[in-house]
């Protein structure tokens, strides 16, 4: 299935992506309302991106 077949609002419905200042904003405004409890970092965020998203988690 081609990229473009998945619109990005269904994928942002199941991940956060983007630059860290959105993933942040999702964090608090689409993610922390829901029932969810876990969080998975992939990548390699740099560690003063990672340390933002975690904040971000924690607050």
């Amino acid at each position: 299935m081609p990229a473009g077949a998945v619109p990005t609002a269904m994928v942002e419905d199941v991940a956060l992506l983007g630059p860290v200042d959105k993933i942040c904003e999702d964090i608090v405004n689409r993610w922390k309302p829901t029932c969810l409890t876990t969080l998975i970092l992939g990548g390699r965020p740099r560690p003063e991106s990672r340390e933002r998203i975690l904040e971000a988690v924690r607050s």
